[in-house]
């Protein structure tokens, strides 16, 4: 029975990737459709990172100087909880969205913080020594990565029982890390070497290391989709672009100056890098093309090295440090409309003076009395055109991760 189940689960989940990549291909993103901030969510001090639970609904934020994760809520945009942690400063941010799970460096302390999703409790912490700085979780195989910057190491976890299985010699100083659950890889950003090692989840072994064709990244980004890495380079002002396939740089792209960090979607095939300097903004990138398509202002110094992303909702969220909020971005379409011709009264020549209206709310108050916009205010624009694809589009993933989580569940099971 129980090897009849294994077959099932692994059918239905070769099913659920066929579904994912045609709902993928289906998505099409307007030519005239504009992201804007639709919300400013105040939080603690110093955002810096930001990750989302895109089952719940759920965005997390590290704050640097706060010692704290705060919780936001992604349909009301409101902050639902503050979770202290152990340890300071909390830094990088992981999710398994399958278990529920948030992981929280403390850099200095050399913490990494297990937080249940369901309680907004810590259950655990774990020592890493060497200052532990990037967490990225593989939901598929509940194991947790996270880079430990002084010792020039990657530290994995196992998600079920909290310990260390084995640690992995990358380049120097990695600060950055992404996994491709679709691959099982792991991409590290080496900041002071300028490259990114590329490690096999199977064998927990770097397969290549890749240089990036700038300078100092602090930040590495992957679609699993289209199986592309991308890395900002801070000093160079650009966005390295890298064939996850072949292991090669295809090109670099200007971006703005000072790019810190990076978030992608996988479904829209956009990529969004947070311009640090100049004036604070997020570049958003067309990944067909490679080419910048338009530049969001946000709050002063969005200086976190993840850009949070619900692709469920195509919806982003950017820690701003120095202004102590999170901007939340969405793409929409303007509604135009004409003023009638003029009548030929003053002058002989009538006149058609279309005007578009693309005006954001955007939501800037004390913390007691945030009143964030909600989606229904925005432009009735026919995209989406209901709220329908997004919560099929939830239940597709949410059904999808039960299934791959029955599978590994009566794969792991002893005999």
């Amino acid at each position: 029975m129980e090897r009849h189940i294994q077959r099932l689960s692994h059918k239905l989940s070769i099913g659920f990737s066929l579904l994912t990549f045609i709902l993928t291909m289906l998505e099409i993103r307007p030519a005239n459709a504009a992201y804007m901030v639709i919300a400013t969510v105040p939080v603690a001090r110093s955002p810096n990172e930001v990750r989302v639970n895109s089952i719940t609904n759920t965005v997390y934020v590290s704050n640097w100087n706060g010692g704290s994760v705060s919780v936001i809520n992604g349909t009301t945009n409101t902050v639902t909880a503050t979770i202290p942690v152990q340890g300071r400063p909390p830094n990088g941010l992981g999710v398994n969205e399958t278990t529920n799970t948030i992981y929280v460096a403390s850099t200095n302390d050399d913490i990494l913080n297990v937080i249940s999703g369901a309680t907004n409790t810590i259950t655990t912490t774990i020592s890493l020594t060497g200052n532990p700085w990037a967490v990225d979780v593989n939901p598929i195989t509940n194991t947790v990565y996270v880079t430990r910057s002084n010792f020039n190491l990657v530290s994995v976890i196992d998600g079920v029982t909290n310990t260390v299985t084995t640690t992995i010699p990358v380049g120097i100083y990695p600060t950055a890390l992404v996994v491709n659950p679709t691959t099982n890889t792991i991409y590290v950003a080496n900041r002071y070497d300028s490259t990114i090692s590329v490690i096999d989840g199977a064998t927990n072994t770097v397969t290549a290391t890749v240089p990036v064709g700038g300078a100092f990244p602090l930040a590495v980004g992957v679609n699993p989709t289209t199986n592309t890495i991308y890395v900002p380079n801070y000093l160079s002002n650009t966005l390295s672009v890298i064939d996850g396939t072949t292991n090669t740089l295809t090109m670099t792209i200007p971006v703005g100056l000072f790019p810190h960090g990076i978030g992608v979607n996988p479904i829209t095939n956009t990529i969004f890098v947070n311009i640090q300097s100049g004036n604070p903004s997020v570049s958003v990138i067309d990944g067909a093309t490679n080419t910048v398509i338009e530049s969001i202002p946000v709050g002063l110094s969005p200086n976190g090295s993840t850009i949070g992303v619900n692709p469920m909702t195509n919806t982003i969220y950017v820690a701003n440090s120095g202004s102590d909020t999170v901007s939340v971005l969405r793409d929409i379409i303007p509604t135009d409309t004409p003023t009638p011709t003029a009548t030929n009264t003053a002058s002989p020549t009538p006149s058609l003076t279309p005007t578009t209206t693309l005006v954001p709310t955007i939501i800037d108050q004390p913390r007691e009395t945030v009143t964030p916009i909600a989606i229904s205010q925005l432009p009735s624009t026919g995209y989406p055109p209901s709220n329908q694809r997004d919560d099929s589009l939830r239940i597709v993933v949410a059904v999808g991760l039960m299934i791959l989580a029955i599978g590994i569940y009566y794969r792991r099971k002893p005999r």
